[in-house]
């Protein structure tokens, strides 16, 4: 049986920089007035990039001390600090790696090398069924329209509506 390759991603900010590794620590370190270094994969597609401040191997009080690749997209917008919207870049994680042990972490890595491969679809950072789940993220906006209307024009006729539909998403099976 043959195994698909393993693939890595990275979520990006919407500019195309890599987010640091630690938001408390960068808050930390922004509030004392440092710069955090950070790469712009978008600007490196194709090309091996050297992280700009590695840390220690794996651990370190650094903010942005190590690159974080994923194999399952699904998993990455917890670290991403402003969520939504992302870019999502698939690359190749190069030199030593590691992780914090495979039952903390069995999906992502941590490297100070990689090779930016291409820009992907940012839907994938939702997992398999990204597509439908950003397809419904994007009618929030014209749904809470319409939810308000309905409120105001009747709200308890709203409110048993969302009852009818809440016991139906409860109900096992459905």
């Amino acid at each position: 049986m043959a195994h698909r390759p393993v693939v890595h991603y990275i979520a990006t900010r919407p500019d195309g920089t890599v987010p640091p590794t630690s938001r408390h620590l960068a808050a930390y370190h922004r509030a004392q007035g440092e710069t955090i270094p950070t790469v712009n994969l978008a600007d490196h597609i194709g090309q091996t990039v050297d992280h700009p401040s590695p840390g220690q191997k794996w651990y370190t009080d650094k903010p942005f001390s190590y690159f974080h690749p994923y194999t399952r997209p699904g998993e990455i917008l917890e670290r991403i600090e402003d969520g939504w919207p992302v870019r999502l870049f698939v690359v190749e994680p190069l030199g030593e790696t590691g992780n914090w042990g495979d039952d903390f972490a069995p999906h992502w890595l941590m490297s100070h090398q990689l090779r930016v491969i291409e820009e992907t679809d940012s839907w994938r950072a939702f997992g398999h069924r990204g597509a439908q789940v950003l397809a419904v993220l994007t009618q929030l906006p014209d749904l809470a329209a319409q939810w308000a209307t309905q409120w105001a024009a009747d709200p308890e006729g709203a409110r048993r509506t969302y009852r009818r539909g809440r016991r139906g998403w409860t109900t096992p099976g459905c």
